[in-house]
């Protein structure tokens, strides 16, 4: 491994998610669109959420009546703030607090509601429709994942099992409501966090119909299936004003800049980044061309047949260690909340010496890709990247450098 190289492309991709921080994203959509009214509540739902909260109370101040900050972890958040620290990916007893907190507070009084709403949010707030339990949602959460499920199929499943998504929560409030999303999946908004404010575009029918689509109706309890059978069509109350403050596109393109000012040739080559996580590091690495580093954004999946330990990244980079064995081409993938499935890592580096090191070290790569075990391969190979949660959340970056 180069150390300089490395170091290089790890500087490079840190410097653009300077580009979609959370809290300058939201004071900026604020200060350009001021909701009216004198009183505020304001609602934060995501990993992003503590640093969109400061945002929204350096720009409101005094304006701010009462706020509630649902997150993942512990951060700083603005003085008088009510934080809740609930679960993800799975939701739990903590995600069901968490949730009919934020239902309680929205409908609690007639005041302007700023939603800002962020990835990571659909497991971090969660009531159940109906008489479903949040252990049988946890279970579908969890069968989504494992089945390597896109993100726009598991929200649109997980909606329609939920009293807060899809609109649900902004339809309790009283007054106008404004929702500033700090987006992981595009340009589609209703998607970040399953929409708790921005009503679905889907039916229950839907959910089912996607259910049958991915060979799971066999796979999910009984009542589940009979929720999404009864479930009527909601009518979430009007959208209300949506702004974006920040998305991968976002720090694509922060990438790519930062870059051309250091003198690099660096290209955005998608933003749309999708697909089984192996197969799309192939991609990346053919599309690419010779001489240039390629910028690509978006979220891939995993479908897990192994048993093994690892995040969506640093299976793709394990993959791609494969293909550029030997060879002048470097690979990075990160994701940009900093935490990479069920491990402490953000993802990793790895470059045409990463194969034979991890051999040395006693690993076949092979096999553990096979494993799904990406992450000790890698922690033997010194690959892994680690940050700690960053409280951005605009899904995945994967850099080329082909140079």
């Amino acid at each position: 491994m180069s150390p300089e190289r490395c170091l290089e492309l790890v500087r490079l991709t840190l410097e653009g998610l300077s580009g979609v921080d959370p809290k300058v994203a939201v004071e900026e959509v604020l200060s350009a669109n001021d909701p009216d009214g004198e009183a505020i509540t304001v609602i934060a739902i995501g990993k992003a959420a503590p640093a969109m909260a400061r945002g929204a109370s350096a720009h409101f101040r005094r304006r701010i009546r009462r706020m509630l900050v649902i997150s993942d972890h512990q951060e700083p958040v603005p003085p008088g703030a009510e934080l809740m620290v609930s679960s993800h990916p799975v939701p739990d007893k903590t995600s069901l607090a968490a949730g009919e907190r934020a239902l309680e507070v929205a409908a609690d009084e007639a005041d302007h509601v700023v939603f800002l709403i962020s990835g990571g949010g659909s497991a971090l707030a969660e009531v159940p429709q109906g008489d479903l339990t949040i252990d049988e949602v946890g279970e579908v959460f969890e069968l989504l994942l494992w089945e390597g499920v896109t993100i726009e199929d598991a929200n649109l499943i997980r909606t329609h099992l939920s009293s807060v998504k899809g609109g649900k929560l902004a339809s309790v409030t009283a007054g106008p409501t404004t929702t500033i999303v700090h987006s992981d999946v595009g340009p589609n908004l209703e998607l970040v966090a399953s929409g708790p404010s921005i009503p679905a575009k889907s039916r229950p029918a839907d959910a089912l119909d996607a259910l049958r689509r991915l060979d799971l109706v066999d796979r999910v309890p009984p009542r589940i299936l009979a929720a999404l059978g009864t479930e009527k069509s909601v009518v979430a109350g009007p959208t209300g004003t949506v702004f974006e403050a920040g998305s991968g596109a976002t720090a694509a393109e922060a990438i790519a800049a930062a870059g051309r000012d250091l003198g690099l040739p660096t290209e955005v080559v998608t933003t749309s980044l999708r697909g089984e996580a192996s197969e799309a590091a192939e991609w990346a690495l053919n599309a690419t061309s010779p001489g240039r580093i390629g910028i690509f954004a978006g979220e891939t999946t995993v479908t897990v047949h192994g048993s093994g330990k690892g995040g969506r990244n640093q299976e793709a980079a394990l993959a791609a260690s494969l293909l550029i064995d030997g060879g002048d081409v470097a690979f990075l993938a990160f994701v940009t909340d900093g935490v990479d499935g069920p491990t402490d890592a953000a993802g990793a580096y790895v470059d045409g010496g990463t194969f034979e090191r991890a051999r040395r070290a006693g690993f076949d790569p092979v096999a553990c890709l096979s494993a799904n075990d990406s992450y000790p391969v890698l922690d033997a190979a010194g690959a892994l990247i680690r940050t700690g949660p960053t409280g951005i959340n605009v899904a995945d970056i994967w850099v080329v450098d082909r140079r």
